[in-house]
């Protein structure tokens, strides 16, 4: 699948472009995160094939940094639900239709073309596009504030802007948003000639409405908003100032983001690998973008009860399902759902028609565009559901267990641990995505064993230069060239010693958790080394580095020792020494087989034996029934049907009845055994 574009339509001329916004990495603090993949260069579509095909995988949009989003969640985690906005879109779309009429003064901007684009590329321009504040240009412009007048006589900036009474709105975050009717953007419309952009931007989505309209009169301008930015236009035929007015609709009745023209399915995702499979699986992705709608513009909604009241059962379903499950799909974990529902049971409940505060709003907004994001790459109401995290929804490639020659070399000289790291990684990434609370505890377990291994290092240094210090190993003191063997062994450990220090405080320094406290950092570190090849093979050998210093330093150090207590030395003190160091091996070796886990009995093994017992008891009638049958024969063919009449044998009776009440069982006991034998020898054994 190609990446989220943008398209643009000239409305009044027959020109149709084809512009990709740029892939920003859409994470958060908490959740699933998904790895951007390489954009490429925006291009020009002919006239023809406007509308009717997906246009191709497109690069940085307009020249914007492909990475815009990695300073700050793209498309924000949010939740909860938003009732109908008060006033009308349009008024009355066919009477009193907001038009753009055109100013008698000179356009700021060249030519404004309509192009929509997908809701998390406007909801990116807010931390991407950030002026810069300058003093010098301040001061030059004269806006900066030196002396001020009694009772602080300051002129306000303007309270409604342009024809169409655009109002700012200050967001909770601190920046600025203006609405006008059921228009909203980001943009600082106190700059005129971004005014004049916007507000030609919406006569053209007017008409566009109108056209729809006239089709279906179901669709009313109060049940939809629409958010506006502006971007250059760079293709090859544009002129200077020419604008991209790029748009998105949603629907308050629906809770669903949309588009007035025909648009590739990716506009509803960030993963240019995932496949939309269904207007169900469609649907998560356009709440996502409704919510997120919601995060950017909050003023002015109402929020039901029982939207707050849903959120929170959601909330403690995924503190619940984290505490019980070791491969919960919830995107937070059980301290951090915990205290989001504390955060929730703060929002008051409003009265019928009431707008909530702000602040609510965006709290809510956020969790609910994580959640609807969580169900769309998790493929929630599909036959394909991901009920694990660490299990991928796809069919598995037999390559994908497939391990490198060098790979599996570095494997055997590290002592096997880069195979265990792999094992953990390969669990933290899943389908191209990142599970955030395992990739966190897996740096913290990381650290620990970094921070371990550092102090018998040390030990091990210390031993070496204690052992290098006894006389007879440095042969009196005196300065030889050539050195012994235990000598030589001895620096070596030495040096691997040194190496184990060095790359615990370099790898420890590396992978601080406060570097990867975020979902982003995390995203921005093993994606590209998760998606090249070998990436991830070559990311678990470098973190077995200091366990393979650590151990190749411990068994030179027992080298040098070993070979100190063979060379010239008694029968009695080597075979002593050889005895001690084949027990230690083998104990070693015994503690290596303990540790393979996957050969102990199953945590499930009483289920499995509860369901055996359960089988047993479903076919014992059938088996009694053969059993009897067996037992008749045997004694027909053997001429005792005399012995059966015969009472007097009740010893014979009451192992018969034992063997009548063990036939069900699959285990023959000592009486059953006694019974048949007495039945093969016949009357004379009676």
């Amino acid at each position: 699948m190609s990446n989220p574009d943008v398209h643009t339509d000239i409305l009044r001329g027959t020109c149709t472009e084809t512009v990709q916004r740029p892939l920003e990495v859409t994470s958060s603090s908490v959740g699933t995160l998904v790895c951007p993949p390489v954009p490429e260069t925006p291009r020009r579509t002919p006239p023809s094939r406007a509308q009717t095909v997906a246009p191709p995988p497109l690069d940085n949009y307009h020249g914007q940094d492909p990475s815009i989003h990695r300073d700050r969640p793209c498309s924000p985690e949010s939740s909860v639900s938003t009732a109908t906005l008060s006033g009308s879109l349009f008024g009355n779309i066919t009477g009193n239709r907001l038009v753009a009429e055109p100013e008698p003064l000179e356009r700021k901007h060249g030519a404004v073309a309509l192009a929509q684009c997908p809701v998390t590329f406007i909801s990116g321009m807010r931390y991407s596009r950030r002026d810069k504040l300058n003093y010098d240009e301040l001061e030059a412009a004269g806006t900066i504030i030196k002396t001020v007048p009694p009772m602080n006589k300051i002129k306000h900036r303007p309270e409604s802007l342009g024809k169409l009474g655009w109002k700012p709105y200050e967001h909770p975050e601190g920046s600025v948003y203006f609405r006008a009717k059921n228009f909203f953007t980001n943009l600082w419309l106190y700059d005129e000639a971004d005014l004049e952009a916007v507000e030609r931007t919406v006569d053209q989505i007017c008409k566009v409405f109108a056209h729809w309209q006239a089709k279906d009169p179901q669709l009313l301008g109060d049940d939809v908003e629409f958010g506006i930015d502006l971007v250059d236009d760079e293709a090859d035929d544009a002129k200077p100032g020419d604008k991209l007015g790029c748009y998105y609709a949603v629907s308050l009745r629906d809770e669903e983001a949309f588009w007035l023209h025909e648009v590739g399915a990716n506009f509803f995702c960030d993963n240019s690998e995932l496949q939309i499979i269904s207007r169900e699986h469609l649907g998560c992705g356009a709440r996502m973008g409704y919510w997120d709608h919601v995060y950017m513009f909050p003023h002015g909604r109402m929020l039901p009860p029982h939207t707050v009241t849903k959120l929170r059962a959601i909330v403690s379903y995924h503190m619940f399902d984290k505490e019980t499950s070791r491969s919960s799909t919830s995107p937070y974990s059980s301290d951090d759902a915990h205290r989001l529902l504390q955060a929730l049971k703060e929002i008051e409940h409003y009265s019928q028609g009431q707008d909530a505060h702000p602040e609510h709003m965006v709290m809510t907004a956020r969790m609910q565009c994580t959640l609807y994001r969580e169900k769309l790459y998790r493929f929630h109401g599909e036959r394909y559901a991901q009920l694990d995290s660490d299990k991928s929804v796809f069919a598995e490639e037999p390559s994908r267990h497939h391990r490198s020659k060098t790979f599996t070399l570095f494997s055997w000289l590290f002592f096997l641990t880069p195979h265990l790291y792999l094992e953990r990684l390969s669990h933290t990434w899943v389908d191209n995505k990142i599970n955030y609370d395992h990739w966190s505890n897996f740096i913290s377990e990381l650290q620990e064993d970094w921070a371990a291994s550092i102090t018998p290092s040390t030990i091990i240094l210390s031993a070496n230069v204690g052992f290098l210090a006894i006389q007879s190993v440095d042969l009196g003191g005196n300065a030889l060239r050539d050195r012994t063997m235990g000598q030589i062994i001895s620096y070596i450990s030495t040096l691997l010693s040194l190496g184990n220090i060095v790359a615990c405080t370099i790898l420890s320094a590396q992978h601080r958790k406060s570097t990867h406290r975020y979902s982003e950092n995390a995203i921005a570190y093993l994606c590209g080394r998760a998606l090249s090849r070998g990436g991830m093979e070559n990311l678990a050998v470098i973190f077995s580095i200091p366990a393979a210093f650590f151990l190749w330093g411990l068994v030179t150090f027992f080298i040098a020792i070993y070979w100190v207590c063979m060379h010239d030395t008694s029968g009695i003190t080597r075979i002593a020494v050889s005895i001690i160091a084949a027990i230690s091996i083998l104990l070693v070796a015994v503690i290596l087989r303990n540790s393979d886990w996957k050969s102990q009995p199953s945590i499930y093994s009483i289920a499995i034996k509860v369901q055996k017992m359960h089988g047993m008891v479903k076919r014992a009638p059938a088996t009694a029934a053969t059993r009897w049958k067996m037992l008749s024969r045997t004694l027909s063919e053997s001429g005792l049907s005399k012995f059966m009449s015969v009472p007097r044998r009740m010893p014979s009776r009451r192992r018969r009845r034992r063997t009548t009440q063990l036939l069900g069982s699959e285990h023959t006991t000592i009486a059953e055994e006694g019974e048949i034998d007495l039945m093969r020898q016949g009357p004379e054994a009676v």
